[in-house]
């Protein structure tokens, strides 16, 4: 149930026959709605509850003085009937709107499941609470109100508490472990950062990203002195990194240049691969880590509700995941490419699934229209590369907020989902773990083409040149 918080608006003029009265009703008016803001703010009630009582004290302010209203001897005459009729349409429509009200309540709180919710307007920041109380997370974020409720997953909630403990309290920061944010994509380098943090973390140290030196910046952190004749980001901060966008997770001190600790290969790679439950707290560190400000979400929400491709939700939905450009230009070039029959085959995918394409190609778009037409396709309208591109390019737009948001949002969108196809990426892990996070692992299903495909390999010109000719026959065949 996504209800929308009321909007702060008070009546100018009451239809009142007594202009100080009429002050009076404004004044109650703004007590109801100012009392009402403060107990949100405060968690005393969250914000379903709030636009309930909003919306049906208003109006009871409006009955009361209407039927406050006693016609003059001038008047009066010739008018009972009408007064009368008129009198018991108002007290009827009281009574109504008191009952709704206690309806509307009792139909929140069946669906909330009794948990309590905490909701502020966007313009009261939740970071420093939120940072203090992992075990919370957004939920039922609207155009007006960000609100929290408590995890209600118990044994992420728990280890969440167990994290935040370790890094903010009784730690000791001359034990902690360092990992420098790296020049590289999101997925890589978050899963970088991961890493050392889950190891710190399994040693009983605290951890904290720092950088090789203090003004270096993350290729998704907007220059905080922009060029001339453009404006600075929102997203610009000092850091110019990571930060920028997430919550801190430690207290310790950043020490730019400071030589990163070694961490423990058991613990960062083969005890996440070999023990399920250290694999699944290693995907929930990662949603950890990348906690997004409050500035994020709402930006967030404004961006999926104007441009994101909705999913039908009576029909299965599968991601397939598809990485060319810049990999097809890194140095050591071990993954292999494919064309879009190969996921849909191995993948078992049919015309009647719902397929969120996830792509950094222009080439993939195309193929998927002119090739497979018969298919579901959904995808976001963005700028993107097209063909083979230099190393590291993940900035098309030139604009790295709105790249970071809309990595989120598909990460998002990935979430609906319970089954994705792919091939060799850092990303992959990413998706894995916000569907993880929505379903469970046991009920999500991934599928890596790669295995003997990888054997066959193709170099990355060939491979273009090939799919090149395949998309300009197919446009010459709409044309004709």
């Amino acid at each position: 149930m996504n209800m929308r918080a009321p909007e702060m608006k008070l009546p100018q003029t009451f239809p009142t026959q007594d202009a100080e009265k009429g002050d009076r009703l404004r004044w109650r008016y703004l007590a109801v709605s100012l009392f009402g803001f403060l107990f949100v703010s405060m968690g005393i009630v969250n914000d379903n509850q709030l636009l309930v009582q909003y919306q049906s004290q208003t109006r009871k302010l409006e009955v009361e003085d209407q039927l406050s209203q006693h016609p003059t001897k001038e008047n009066i005459e010739g008018k009972e009937d009408d007064i009368a009729t008129s009198s018991r349409r108002l007290l009827k429509e009281y009574q109504a709107i008191e009952q709704d009200d206690k309806d509307l309540i009792k139909k929140d709180e069946s669906l909330t499941q009794g948990y309590p919710i905490k909701c502020s307007p966007w313009e009261t920041d939740m970071d420093p609470w939120w940072q203090m109380h992992p075990d919370w997370e957004p939920y039922n974020e609207n155009e007006t109100h960000t609100c929290f409720r408590p995890i209600q997953h118990e044994e992420r909630a728990a280890f969440f508490r167990e994290v935040y403990q370790s890094q903010y309290h009784g730690m000791d920061c001359s034990q902690v472990r360092t990992r420098h944010i790296t020049g590289v994509g999101y997925a890589a380098a978050v899963g970088y950062m991961c890493g050392g943090f889950y190891s710190a973390f399994r040693q009983g140290y605290p951890f904290q990203v720092t950088k090789v030196r203090e003004s270096m910046r993350w290729l998704y952190a907007p220059p905080l002195d922009p060029s001339p004749g453009t404006n600075r980001s929102w997203a610009a901060c000092p850091s110019q990194d990571n930060f920028c966008y997430f919550l801190p997770i430690s207290n310790c001190q950043r020490e730019w240049g400071r030589s990163e600790d070694s961490v423990s290969r058991k613990y960062a790679r083969r005890e996440v691969r070999d023990n399920p439950v250290r694999g699944e707290q290693y995907m929930w560190l990662k949603s950890y880590l990348t906690r997004p400000r409050q500035e994020v979400r709402r930006r967030l929400a404004e961006l999926i509700q104007q441009e994101a491709p909705v999913l039908d939700p009576s029909t299965p939905c599968v991601w397939i995941h598809v990485r060319r450009t810049d990999a097809m230009s890194e140095f050591r070039n071990l993954r292999n490419f494919y064309g879009l029959n190969e996921y849909l085959e191995r993948g078992n995918v049919s015309a009647g699934d719902n397929i969120l394409l996830l792509t950094d190609d222009q080439t993939t778009i195309e193929e998927a229209h002119l090739l497979y037409p018969e298919y579901k396709w959904n995808y976001w309208n963005r700028t993107r590369y097209r063909g083979r591109q230099k190393r590291n390019s993940h900035i098309p737009s030139d604009d790295q907020a709105r790249e970071m948001l809309i990595i989120l949002a598909e990460l998002q969108l990935a979430g609906q989902c319970t089954k994705g196809v792919h091939g060799t990426s850092n990303m992959v892990g990413m998706l894995q773990a916000a569907m993880a996070l929505e379903h469970g692992m046991a009920n999500i299903e991934l599928i890596s083409i790669d295995g003997d495909l990888k054997k066959e390999r193709v170099p990355a010109e060939e491979f273009l040149k090939d799919l090149e000719a395949k998309l300009k026959a197919a446009r010459n065949a709409v044309l004709a």
